[in-house]
């Protein structure tokens, strides 16, 4: 029997990290090749044993931040210590590139996972709720005052501070093929952003300063829309939730955000 190996992901790798990423149980359709070479591939690591892939990790790694987007295992090989030293190695990446923290999204009831990040050292932050729905069941709400328009990366800098995001996320998220970056302006200052996937589709991160806007900014994603369905992730913000609840659009997933330093 073969050590565990560590490395990072090949495009040949596509077909079994899809297969892996349903582990998840987000619901979401698998990645295909296309968003794999585009988006996964560069910034994963595969867990290998006897050859095979058993595990993954897709992360987001950013200027003083690496984000753990996806964290997969396959159930024969869970409590095997590959998410662990997957973790390892990515936390070992992220330092070496200048990162002070980490964070992550998990679900609540993955007691497993949990048990993992707070030994590494992460902590409970906040509530995250994920939210899918049809453009044709949610009509447009036209807010006065307030516009859309592709985001320039001048207002990145200023939204990143206002919204409390990682410095860089929005570059880094604009630099991957497909996505389209929007903001909201209300007398010329943005006060709302989507980094938006119309292939996806999806909005992540999504932010608005309240509900009153929040409408516009969702007009501002369907311009861009190319598909019917729509996925949201509202972080932290109980009156978006609120308002697409109202909307006909209730929460399907709820997401426990940690995070934490990477200095010890």
């Amino acid at each position: 029997m073969s050590a565990l190996v560590i490395r990072p992901a090949r495009l040949e790798d596509h077909a079994r990290v899809a297969e892996l990423f349903l582990e998840l149980e987000t619901g979401d359709p698998k990645p295909d090749a296309t968003r794999f070479a585009n988006e996964l591939c560069p910034s994963t690591f595969v867990a290998v044993k006897d050859g095979a892939v058993t595990a993954y990790l897709f992360a987001q790694f950013m200027k003083d931040t690496v984000y753990i987007r996806h964290v997969a295992t396959a159930p024969s090989a869970r409590r095997t210590g590959a998410a662990r030293a997957l973790f390892a190695k990515v936390k070992a990446e992220a330092r070496a590139r200048g990162a002070e923290r980490i964070c992550l999204n998990v679900k609540p009831d993955n007691t497993a996972a949990i048990a993992l990040y707070e030994d590494e050292g992460l902590a409970f932050r906040y509530t995250s709720q994920t939210h899918r729905f049809a453009w044709s069941k949610l009509p447009s709400h036209p807010v006065a005052g307030v516009t859309g328009a592709l985001l320039d990366p001048a207002f990145d800098a200023e939204l990143e501070t206002r919204f409390g995001l990682p410095s860089e996320q929005i570059a880094t998220t604009r630099a991957i093929p497909n996505k389209v970056i929007v903001g909201i302006f209300r007398d010329g200052k943005p006060v709302g952003l989507a980094c938006f996937d119309p292939t996806f589709p999806g909005a992540f991160p999504i932010r608005a300063v309240d509900s009153e806007v929040f409408p516009a900014l969702l007009d501002a994603c369907k311009a861009h829309a190319i598909e019917d369905d729509m996925n949201v992730v509202i972080e932290d913000a109980p009156d978006l939730v609120a308002w697409l609840t109202n909307a006909g659009a209730p929460p399907r997933m709820t997401f426990s955000y940690y995070a934490g330093s990477l200095q010890k």
